[in-house]
């Protein structure tokens, strides 16, 4: 279960954190911790706010400039339509083969569940060792 906390919401938009909280059998608050577990992953504010973050971080500003993009090709005016910017800029990104923190996070714990992560390399082997036969 991936979600986000709502951290700048008001309280009634952080009021199902506490029922999640619940389901996931950690401790019970409206503002749960922006963390990656092995069953869960809670997001710091929203997923607008958590791109952002993560991506000032590697490409200073990409993000205004791709959720402005995103408005002119899509004609969206004002706030609106929220998804289809996230899901525009999400795409934009992966063109660009930019990786977020925290959705490498994610993945990575997700393969980790699923056992996809790669075998550990073997040890390296003495080709001087003598052969039994």
């Amino acid at each position: 279960m991936i979600f986000d906390n709502d951290k700048a919401g008001t309280d009634s938009e952080r009021a199902s954190n506490k029922v999640l909280c619940r389901l996931l059998n950690i401790a019970e608050t409206d503002l749960p911790a922006p963390v990656v577990a092995d069953c869960y992953a809670v997001i710091d504010g929203d997923w607008e706010t958590q791109v952002e973050a993560d991506l000032n971080t590697i490409h200073p500003g990409l993000y205004q400039e791709l959720v402005a993009e995103a408005r002119t090709a899509l004609l969206i005016k004002g706030n609106k339509n929220k998804p289809l910017v996230a899901r525009y800029v999400a795409e934009r990104l992966a063109a660009k083969a930019i990786s977020l923190s925290f959705i490498v996070n994610i993945t990575e714990r997700l393969k980790s569940r699923i056992g996809l992560l790669p075998p550990p390399t073997p040890p390296p082997y003495d080709l001087d060792d003598e052969i039994p036969f």
